[in-house]
């Protein structure tokens, strides 16, 4: 089995056919809900379970508009892992416990489940007559209202979907080669009688499986996984079935070897949507989320900056998306946003105070509300209790953040007060009330540091600290503020402590301790030196990896003397480029402190 260490998603609303714009970053926790599962439903409806403000996680909500949402009770089958909606408008749920939930709008039911064991159903679908069809193990199974029904004698591997025609038609997706004893690679038919190949199916060979399945108004199947031909078609992970042969869809979805379609769905006017792991369609760039419109295949906005495992088409036009970050978003036709308040401006600094859950992620920026919150600049965010303020928050913008603990934080910007009294650009937040750091800097604080020792360490534009000279970089032991050696000779963007108890500071600067640095140079506690001859351009950006290595983000396209498209790594010696660089500034870096394996 392999280790999830984190759970985080994404739910996108589509608004319809607006032209592509440019989506804002997308940052982790930065809009105050988590979605686990998502439903729609026949009037527009849509059901998330996950974790929002005020309520207990994990919650059922219905959401009837992106600013409308109400909470459910707690159903019979516990917390909630699979949902559909019936074309009654009936919910119907998988979770925790053993059996089925029943929504009808009003109270809860328990259905029998279709196997006896908690967890074992794996896709729930509701058919166009009404019936319900789950997935459990390699068995496929049709309740009719009153009991479950097997069909057939199932599949000899997993299913990974469903996908119930209009003509009653059961059409299944997944990792199989036999479906009710005939061989079927990865894709079947029910015709309700027995089950069917769909010509040869996925091709040996190639290592690849059907992820995803829906059905198109014309009878029409397509087919989405992880394979480049299906049935002796080339096709790149995406095809459709014509009732009797595999036509491919375009040049299909992906780029490289790894990427797949993980989710599709057809909307109301016959276009198809496909997300995924992919970086590109039909030959253009698309980041995760594509639509194929019969003829070409097109990015919708600048995509999803994480993988999409689930899209729904809603009744009224657009669909739903469910992706791998920990919020979820609305597409507005000129941006994404999620359902509700978000915030009124972007957000700067993100920094978490622990590595569990329930542990508080402070976010800092120049908005006055988030996650539907009023919040002045700051806010913190954690699983339980969703979105909170830090008192009156400050009377500017936060862009940096350093957490003292789960309910107390440094927060460094461009403001003059915290918590309504003065605070000069820095100000310590600690569970109940604001406080200065004396007189704080005469200028905004754009990079904050929690030293090894727990003095705070704080760079940007400021030429003085606490009334005293201290060139862009100074140091708060508790009590007063302290220069570090002569300082250095430009704006300071970013900060990092190295596990040896260096101090490494990045930004905009020829010069460090008056000595030659370009951009980058390390503090040793008496003393600054350069890292080589640093880089061509500003340091937006610093991380230490686990080695002690150094990584470096920014503007520049040389670091030391060699290529390095903005970001670089130095092992102490010399600097080297990562990978092939990025083709943008990169302006954010951290590091993953152990492997994470994706379930």
């Amino acid at each position: 089995m392999r280790r999830l260490t984190a759970i985080v998603m994404v739910l996108a609303f589509w608004a319809g056919t607006a032209a592509a714009q440019s989506a804002p970053p997308i940052g982790s926790g930065s809009y105050g809900y988590s979605a686990l599962s998502v439903a729609a439903g026949p009037s527009g409806e849509v059901y998330v379970t996950g974790s929002f403000p005020g309520l207990p996680f994990p919650s059922l909500v219905r959401f009837d508009s992106p600013t409308s949402r109400t909470a459910i009770p707690s159903g019979p089958v516990g917390s909630v892992d699979r949902m559909t909606v019936a074309p009654d408008g009936v919910l119907y749920t998988v979770g925790s416990r053993l059996g089925v939930g029943r929504w009808d709008g009003t109270r809860w039911s328990l259905l029998p489940g279709p196997c006896q064991r908690s967890g074992c159903v794996r896709v729930l679908v509701a058919g166009p007559n009404g019936s319900l069809y789950a997935a459990a193990r390699g068995e496929v199974w049709r309740y009719d209202g009153t009991a479950w029904t097997p069909l057939g004698s199932g599949m000899n591997s997993s299913i990974s979907d469903l996908s119930v025609a209009a003509d009653g038609s059961v059409y299944a997706g997944g990792y199989f080669s036999t479906a009710g004893g005939t061989p079927a690679r990865g894709i079947a038919r029910w015709d309700g009688a027995a089950w069917h190949a769909l010509g040869s199916g996925i091709d040996p060979g190639q290592g690849g499986s059907v992820r995803a399945l829906a059905s198109g108004p014309d009878g029409s199947v397509y087919v989405g996984g992880g394979f480049t031909a299906i049935s002796g078609v080339p096709a790149r992970n995406v095809a459709r079935w014509d009732g009797a042969a595999w036509h491919a869809l375009g040049s299909g979805v992906g780029v490289e070897s790894y990427e797949t379609v993980e989710a599709l769905s057809v909307g109301t006017d016959g276009q198809l949507i496909a997300g995924g792991i992919f970086t590109g369609a039909g030959g253009g760039a698309a980041l995760n989320v594509a639509r194929w419109d019969g003829t070409a295949w097109a990015p919708l906005g600048n995509g999803i900056d994480e993988y999409v495992d689930a899209v729904e088409a809603l009744p009224g036009g657009g669909f739903i998306a469910n992706a791998g970050i920990l919020s979820f978003l609305r597409w507005d036709g000129t941006a994404w946003n999620p359902p509700g308040p978000n915030t009124d401006a972007p957000v700067r600094a993100i920094a978490a105070a622990g590595a569990y859950p329930n542990d508080a992620t402070f976010s800092g920026g120049g908005f006055t509300a988030i996650g539907g919150i009023r919040a002045n600049g700051i806010a913190a965010w954690n699983l339980e209790r969703g979105w909170r303020a830090l008192g009156s928050g400050v009377d500017g913008s936060v862009a940096a953040v350093a957490p003292l603990s789960s309910t107390s934080v440094y927060a460094g910007g461009a403001f003059g007060k915290a918590g309504g009294s003065a605070a000069a650009n820095v100000a310590r937040w600690d569970g109940s009330a604001w406080t200065a750091l004396g007189t704080g800097t005469d200028a905004p604080v754009r990079a904050l540091a929690r030293a090894p020792g727990g003095d705070l360490v704080a760079g940007g534009l400021f030429a003085t600290a606490g009334g005293t000279p201290a060139r862009h970089v100074a140091r708060w032991n508790g009590t007063a503020w302290a220069p570090l050696g002569d300082g250095l000779g430009g704006p300071v963007y970013a900060l990092a402590y190295g596990p040896d108890g260096a101090l490494y500071a990045g930004g905009d600067f020829a010069t460090a301790g008056g000595a030659p640095a370009r951009n980058v140079a390390r503090w040793s506690g008496t003393a600054w030196t350069p890292l080589g001859s640093g880089t061509d351009g500003v340091v937006l950006a610093l991380a230490v990896g686990l080695d002690g290595s150094l990584y470096a983000g920014g503007a520049f396209t040389t670091a030391g003397s060699t290529t390095a498209r903005r970001i670089a790594r130095w092992n102490g010696t010399a600097w080297a480029e990562v990978g092939g660089g990025m083709d943008a500034p990169v302006r954010s870096l951290s590091v993953i402190p152990a492997e994470v394996y994706r379930a």
